[in-house]
């Protein structure tokens, strides 16, 4: 889940961006199976469902010079990433810094994925969106993490801990 809000104000934003066609309605089945339907609700937090793509640049790029992200994070005066620990196949664990590879939108992960197949091209495109759309704060949830099988199968793992600060690499440093 990814947050995004402006400074001293109550207006607050959820944006998730998962694989898939992303329409409206599977997006609303998400957050509806997750859990966090019910909590925007409860505090009056809109939620974004549409998914439009926005073209950003990163700074010394490493490996891609342009990358469409949603749209809602170009936008946002402050930006919240909120992680969850876990394990992924291709890069060993998914924390703060791989976590806004969910600003790609829908199918366009799946052709990312084709385009950067090695480790270590997968991880410049991954420091690459860090540096085109940088994050306010970075917190990761390790109370019950996942391990084996990542990211979306696997064995829950109690890691007992909540990491937070400025810069996802760090943050992912120490978890």
């Amino acid at each position: 889940v990814l947050l995004c809000l402006p400074p001293h104000t109550k207006d607050i934003t959820v944006a998730e961006c998962s694989g898939g066609p992303n329409t409206e309605a599977l997006m609303k089945g998400i957050y509806r199976e997750t859990g966090i339907e019910e909590v925007c609700q409860k505090y009056d937090i809109p939620i974004h469902y549409q998914m439009n793509a926005a073209v950003v640049e990163p700074i010394d790029p490493l490996i891609c010079r342009k990358i469409e992200v949603l749209d809602v994070f170009t936008e946002a005066e402050v930006f919240i990433n909120l992680a969850k620990m876990k394990t992924h196949s291709l890069t060993a664990v998914t924390g703060a810094a791989k976590n806004l590879y969910g600003l790609i939108t829908g199918l366009r992960k799946v052709e990312q994925h084709a385009n950067y197949p090695k480790i270590d091209d997968f991880a410049a495109l991954i420091c690459d969106i860090n540096k085109a759309v940088p994050t306010d704060l970075s917190i990761v949830d390790g109370i019950l993490g996942m391990e084996k099988d990542g990211p979306s199968g696997g064995d829950p793992k109690w890691a007992y801990g909540i990491l937070g600060g400025v810069n996802p690499h760090a943050v992912d440093e120490a978890m």
